[in-house]
């Protein structure tokens, strides 16, 4: 949802850099955040961390997703859900928030890639649960059967090193994600992101 823009703001904005994208579980993210690996990270939100800080950046609703051809299967014949391998605060969300469809929330499956998992689903052999930013090309082709969840929503963070809140790049990074996350919002259906925050005051 936010890769095509980013990229674009970066290059037209932001001279003589090499951009490094790392894609990873907000865990991760963190981790190499607070090993100097990274700058800054959109992060599913967490307790306070010591050395890090938090800004609320964006929140979005969870969507139960399947292929339409295996939307009334029931029992053997329903496909296993599958799931990021990611940390247990998501799996508790996801399980809340399959519990709030009538639908099962056993995990079936646990991968590493959300691209694996969406090839599977593409293929009618696995359904998931996921945020609209991850399936923002599969809502638009329709092949897919989506169920909107009400709640739990699913709340992103923007996180940097403490202490580098007003460094050149830090800055430069956080004005270009908040344009960017405005623009989603605009061009988007409605609901589907709401910003959380436009300001410049941090919380730790």
């Amino acid at each position: 949802m936010l890769l095509d823009d980013v990229v674009r703001s970066v290059y037209r904005e932001i001279d003589d850099i090499i951009l490094t994208i790392e894609e990873e579980n907000s865990w991760l993210l963190l981790e190499q955040l607070s090993k100097g690996e990274l700058d800054i990270a959109v992060v599913s939100r967490r307790r306070p961390q010591k050395g890090l800080t938090f800004e609320p950046y964006f929140v979005e609703p969870l969507y139960f997703a399947i292929h339409s051809s295996k939307l009334d299967a029931v029992g053997e014949q329903a496909p296993p859900f599958a799931l990021p391998d990611a940390d247990e605060a998501f799996f508790s969300t996801a399980k809340m928030a399959m519990t709030s469809l009538g639908r099962p929330a056993h995990i079936d499956m646990k991968l590493a890639s959300i691209g694996s998992i969406k090839r599977l689903v593409d293929k009618g052999r696995a359904c998931t649960l996921g945020p609209y930013s991850a399936f923002t090309s599969e809502l638009a082709a329709g092949t897919w059967a989506f169920e909107k969840v009400g709640q739990p929503l699913l709340y992103r963070d923007l996180a940097w090193r403490s202490g580098e809140h007003d460094s050149d790049l830090v800055s430069r990074a956080r004005v270009i994600l908040q344009a960017v996350i405005k623009r989603c919002a605009e061009d988007g259906p409605p609901g589907a992101v709401t910003i959380l925050s436009e300001s410049k005051t941090a919380r730790r």
